[in-house]
């Protein structure tokens, strides 16, 4: 029962901060097409962040326990004899029931040490919740950008393909009248199969994408639905210092291994308090005897020191590991902050370099429009083959794809960089 009250109350947490950062979200940028959509229903439906809460709830109470040992602990043992060769017993028939309460005074530190061990780890499973949570939507916006790039690619080469088929027939009408020859018509006719073969390829890209969707979002996700509304870039703007900074302070991989790190070190410091001796007080509460007939009940009380430092050198062996372990753990620390940095300045170099060359391409692409137009009068008048007119075609589409496949490239990078310096995706809230 305790466990579910913190399993609902992890769960309206994170509820609250779904619902601020929603609306952060919409004041930041209301126009932003299916991705967030996409994303909340896979954070709501998917079983990794709720294995991730489950397991956080249960840390929390692992938290509980280690307080628990700081309060006194009773024991009760009820004991009969039966030995026929031993004169000390002279009760032989009634059972001695003792009830003991023994109560840690100083442990040089140890129950403190769990309680921070069994908080760091809270922390940690928390920020997995986190984690899954990030990773998650970067697996959305990685199967969304797929997606995307295949309907955007299969416009193209729909409208390449209507536009090839009307050449063919303008071919073929020469052909008729004796203005062309075979080969025009051949060349059409292969370009129109190598269009179709690349254009089937990008249907079957475009399918594998929405079968990736559909399974993180446990349900069927047709093109239509996201076609509606394509999700465009997000202002990337500030120095690689500003970005690096906010990646590096909301990361929930960093958070994680640095409460793991915490604990490790709770850990060494539990180890080194099991070379100095507990001090305990007992108390105890005896009715009957083996020894004594009509014994009665009798109280004691008990100031005990004991120390419990392991078969040979195990305690010191044991703090070495301890001490091993967290120095790898602040390492890893290190590592993937060290891995962030990396990635965050390579993603905002090639936004960068995409907000300078979509430009050029888009401006490319208006010049092979205009060649190609001007190409297909100069064919006319004889002064073009059908052969530049047709390459003239192919670069149009090979220039489309350039400027869809640099767009699409710019929406996913700027998409990852927000999703990372926020610590996971700013959602907007789910319809009803």
């Amino acid at each position: 029962m305790k466990l579910n009250n913190h399993l609902l109350f992890h769960t309206f947490l994170l509820g609250a901060l779904a619902a601020l950062t929603s609306a952060a979200w919409g004041q930041v940028a209301p126009a932003t097409g299916a991705l967030p959509g996409l994303m909340a229903e896979a954070l709501a439906r998917h079983p990794q962040v709720r294995m991730q809460q489950a397991l956080a709830s249960a840390a929390g109470v692992d938290v509980d326990s280690a307080r628990w040992q700081y309060f006194p602990t009773p024991s009760l043992s009820v004991e009969r004899a039966n030995a026929t060769n031993d004169p000390a017993l002279v009760n032989r028939d009634d059972p001695v029931s003792t009830l003991r309460i023994s109560q840690p005074i100083w442990t040089g530190g140890k129950l403190g040490a769990n309680v921070t061990r069994a908080n760091e780890l809270k922390q940690s499973k928390e920020a997995s919740v986190l984690e899954a949570r990030q990773q998650l939507a970067l697996r959305v916006l990685q199967a969304y950008t797929d997606w995307q790039l295949a309907h955007l690619r299969g416009k193209a080469f729909e409208d390449s393909l209507q536009g090839q088929s009307k050449l063919l027939e303008q071919v073929q009408r020469r052909l008729s009248a004796g203005a062309a020859t075979e080969a025009d018509v051949l060349l059409s006719k292969s370009r129109i199969e190598s269009t179709q073969a690349d254009l089937y390829g990008i249907e079957s890209q475009k399918a594998a994408a929405l079968a990736r969707l559909s399974e993180l979002l446990a349900r069927r996700i047709q093109s239509t639905e996201l076609s509606a509304a394509l999700s465009p870039p997000l202002p990337v703007e500030g120095d690689d210092s500003l970005w690096m900074g906010k990646v590096q302070s909301n990361s929930p991989s960093v958070q994680r291994l640095q409460a793991q790190a915490l604990a490790t070190e709770a850990e060494v410091s539990a180890a080194r308090a099991d070379m100095y001796p507990q001090l305990s007080l007992r108390f105890e509460r005896q009715h009957g005897s083996f020894t004594y007939l009509n014994y009665g009940t009798v109280d004691r009380v008990y100031l005990s020191v004991s120390s419990q430092v392991g078969a040979g050198l195990s305690t010191f062996t044991q703090q070495q590991s301890a001490q091993l372990r967290l120095t790898a753990a602040q390492t890893e620390v290190e590592n993937e902050r060290q891995n962030l940095n990396e990635q965050v300045r390579n993603d905002l170099t090639l936004y960068r370099n995409l907000s300078v060359r979509i430009p050029s391409l888009n401006n490319a692409l208006q010049s092979t429009r205009l060649i190609q137009e001007a190409w297909e009068r100069q064919f006319l008048a004889g002064r073009k083959s059908w052969l530049e007119v047709m390459n003239a075609v192919r670069e149009i589409q090979q220039a489309e794809s350039q400027l869809i496949e640099a767009q699409t490239n710019q929406m996913q990078l700027s998409w990852r960089l927000t999703i990372l310096a926020d610590g996971g995706p700013r959602l907007p809230a789910l319809s009803r």
